[in-house]
């Protein structure tokens, strides 16, 4: 059947078959490439970020206590007022980057329930705690360490401590997920890269294949049909032209055939006359 296409249309699907190949290895690359840069996206500009505020509402927590700890140690009053505003940068500082990685997982649609859930304990916690912090740190402003110290042991400690741990179990989390995403990343290049390979290997013994098989059918044929010439150029009208196709060179050798025929009737009419 194949024998029988016209040489274009053999060389046509030739090439088609190794351009789609060829479509095939691109689509593979340029959707495992579109995976890779939405992994390495959601890495940079969504987990390290959402790390970054989460290390500092850490940082403003525990500064919050350094500082109510010093207000509780000096004494002298221009101590005591810088130790105090060094506190109120402080809660200003873990207040912001709260606002910020709140507003973060409620913008974001990649945010998941885990990261929301975290966010509703850590504001529930930060929001009992810090005004606490904040009359502890007014007492020791004021020299009342004894009243904020009793306020300290009493509230303050149990309730830090389950709030910095929240905060360390979503920076856990959240490096958690940077390091599956990056799994995931070199996933998607591997698998790109054995397809690809498998692919282009594909193309190249198929492009081989298909060189070969074309040019034998084309090539065969045409030096069928010299060897005719040859034979008719030296005389030999008996000789038999086989037609196997109904290609471009099949229809040559019937023309071929065909003159042998008509050659051989005219010969005989020149002979009887």
């Amino acid at each position: 059947m194949f024998s029988n296409l016209k040489i274009g249309a053999r060389l046509g699907i030739g090439f088609g078959v190794v351009a789609a190949l060829l479509i095939a290895v691109l689509w593979v690359g340029l959707s495992r490439m579109g995976l890779i840069a939405e992994h390495v996206r959601a890495i940079t500009q969504e987990n390290i970020p959402a790390t970054e505020q989460v290390t500092l509402m850490q940082a403003g927590q525990y500064e919050m206590g350094v500082f109510v700890r010093n207000l509780l140690i000096v004494t002298e009053p221009n101590q005591l007022k810088k130790e105090y505003e060094n506190f109120d940068g402080a809660v200003k500082h873990y207040k912001e980057a709260e606002a910020k990685l709140d507003n973060m997982f409620q913008t974001l649609a990649s945010a998941t329930d885990a990261e929301k859930a975290f966010m509703t304990k850590i504001k529930g916690l930060s929001t009992r705690a810090i005004p606490i912090f904040e009359q502890a740190a007014d007492l020791g402003r004021q020299n009342k360490n004894a009243e904020a110290g009793a306020l300290i042991l009493g509230e303050v400690v149990g309730l830090g401590a389950q709030w910095r741990e929240t905060m360390k179990e979503l920076a856990a989390f959240e490096r958690a997920f940077n390091e599956n995403a990056a799994k995931q990343a070199a996933a998607a290049y591997d698998s790109a890269r054995t397809l690809m390979l498998i692919i282009g290997a594909v193309a190249l013994v198929s492009a081989a294949l298909l060189a070969f098989i074309v040019t034998r059918s084309v090539v065969h044929p045409i030096r069928y049909a010299v060897g005719i010439s040859n034979a008719l150029a030296a005389g030999d009208l008996t000789t038999r032209v086989e037609v196997s196709s109904k290609d471009e060179t099949g229809l040559l050798l019937t023309a071929m055939q065909n003159m042998v025929g008509k050659l051989s009737h005219i010969i005989s009419e020149v002979r009887s006359g």
